[in-house]
């Protein structure tokens, strides 16, 4: 049986899901470990993010798992090459902030976002979609201006991050499909 058949087999419909980009996380390592020994020295408390990832939308509609895998399949990760723009923090829904590396939109990236928006319910930031990946995740407001500008201005970064795969994940932030 394929993965694809396996999976609408598992699950026939999921309330929210998100699709995203798997990366190369190896290009992550020293950026995040360097982040990690700020947090350390200052104890300020946070938790590392499992799978690295950029997300390309969060669709919120209750959808039936193989129109969800069959989008999947028609979205080939090749020609998505992201430019760093700055670390940043995103504010999340759940009384966190996240320490993020924001990226350039790709001309490609956003009608991909757009394609999908059109078709479903999805959320964004304020301001719209923000391609990024999430490093860290901490306590809202517990970070002062002074200690997020210091590992801003000297956290090392990769020139690029290429995408390697489209993920769907689930509404646990569980990889519930991967194509390469």
């Amino acid at each position: 049986m394929s993965k694809f058949h396996k999976y609408i087999k598992e699950k026939k419909m999921v309330k929210s899901t998100m699709i995203g980009f798997g990366v190369d996380e190896s290009k992550l390592d020293r950026t995040i470990e360097y982040i990690a020994s700020w947090f350390d020295r200052y104890k300020v408390p946070y938790e590392g993010i499992g799978k690295k990832h950029i997300s390309v939308a969060m669709i919120v509609d209750k959808l039936k798992k193989d129109e969800l895998v069959r989008l999947v399949n028609t979205i080939s990760p090749n020609p998505f090459v992201f430019n760093l723009k700055k670390i940043t923090v995103l504010h999340g829904r759940d009384n966190n902030d996240f320490l993020v590396i924001e990226l350039k939109k790709p001309k490609n990236y956003e009608e991909l976002h757009n394609k999908i928006k059109e078709k479903y319910n999805v959320v964004e930031f304020e301001g719209g979609m923000k391609p990024h990946i999430s490093l860290l995740k901490f306590p809202s407001g517990i970070a002062t201006n002074e200690f997020m500008a210091d590992i801003i201005r000297n956290v090392p970064l990769p020139k690029n991050i290429k995408a390697k795969k489209v993920e769907l994940w689930g509404p646990k932030f569980q990889i519930d499909y991967s194509k390469k």
